[in-house]
């Protein structure tokens, strides 16, 4: 199958499915916050014809570093947008962040943290917490957008 002809910036979203048993309730600035260790974008992925290369990610990883976690990935009158976006803010905020991200072992790691009280404010917030407290199967995704650079390495486009 071919690789699809991309250039200039994509939005990307890269799904993982979450280790329940390493969910944690902590307490910061006497609120209670929920956090869920997450994982994405492993070192040289190939997703959608398109390569991830380790030395790229390692340029960027970091700016995940206090970004929104919203709830589902934010659209605006049907295009992806960036969770900073205010629509995207007013829609799909739900009171989560990521933080304390590293690279470990060839994959990008972060926590999710989830304020419970700004949480429960969102029927997405509180099915999210609904989930979490009954131990069912959870994802996380992060959303990123990059620039994409035709080329042909070792036989392979993408």
């Amino acid at each position: 199958m071919p690789a699809p002809e991309l250039s200039g910036q994509v939005r990307v979203n890269v799904r993982t499915a979450v280790n329940n048993a390493q969910i944690r309730r902590d307490k910061r600035n006497g609120k209670d916050v929920i956090i869920v260790p997450s994982a994405t974008l492993p070192d040289d992925v190939v997703m959608n014809n398109i390569k991830y290369p380790a030395d790229e990610i390692a340029k960027s990883f970091h700016t995940l570093d206090r970004t929104f976690a919203p709830f589902r990935h934010p659209m605006v009158n049907g295009q992806y947008v960036s969770a900073r976006e205010p629509e995207a803010v007013n829609d799909f905020y739900i009171g989560a962040w990521n933080e304390n991200v590293r690279r470990e072992n060839g994959r990008v790691w972060l926590d999710k943290v989830i304020d419970v009280e700004v949480a429960n404010r969102t029927e997405s917030g509180k099915r999210l917490l609904d989930a979490i407290n009954k131990g069912e199967p959870i994802h996380t995704s992060t959303g990123i957008f990059m620039e994409v650079d035709p080329a042909n390495d070792a036989g392979y486009s993408y």
